[in-house]
C-alpha cells in the first residue's frame, strides 16, 4: 500500500472517530443509540450459536440484496449489450463455470 493510501485510512479513522471503538471503556452516545435500536446488550457475550446465526442471516441478506440489484439490470436503459440474464452471468463467473 502506498503512503497516500495509509494517509487516507488514517484520515478516515480520525474523522469518523473509529479509534474510540477499540480504546473506550464504555460505549459512547452513538454506540448506545445503535445498541438500543438493535437490541444489543454490550455487557453480554455472544455465544457461538448466535454468532453462526448472525453470519448466516447476514449472508442471506447480502444474497437477497445482490439479487435485488442485479434483477432489474436487463431493463435499465444503459444496457449496451442487451444482456438479459445478468444474474446467471454473475453466478457463472463467481463459481467459475
Amino acid at each position: 500500500m502506498t503512503v497516500a493510501g495509509w494517509g487516507l485510512i488514517l484520515a478516515f479513522v480520525g474523522l469518523l472517530g473509529l479509534h474510540r471503538i477499540y480504546t473506550a471503556d464504555s460505549p459512547g452516545r452513538v454506540e448506545r443509540g445503535l445498541y438500543s435500536i438493535a437490541g444489543v446488550d454490550p455487557a453480554r457475550d455472544q455465544g457461538w450459536l448466535a454468532y453462526a446465526a448472525s453470519v448466516m442471516a447476514f449472508n442471506l441478506g447480502s444474497i437477497v440484496l445482490l439479487f435485488a440489484i442485479l434483477k432489474p439490470q436487463a431493463v435499465l436503459p444503459l444496457n449496451p449489450n442487451t444482456v438479459h440474464l445478468i444474474i446467471l452471468m454473475v453466478l457463472e463467473m463467481s463459481i467459475g463455470l
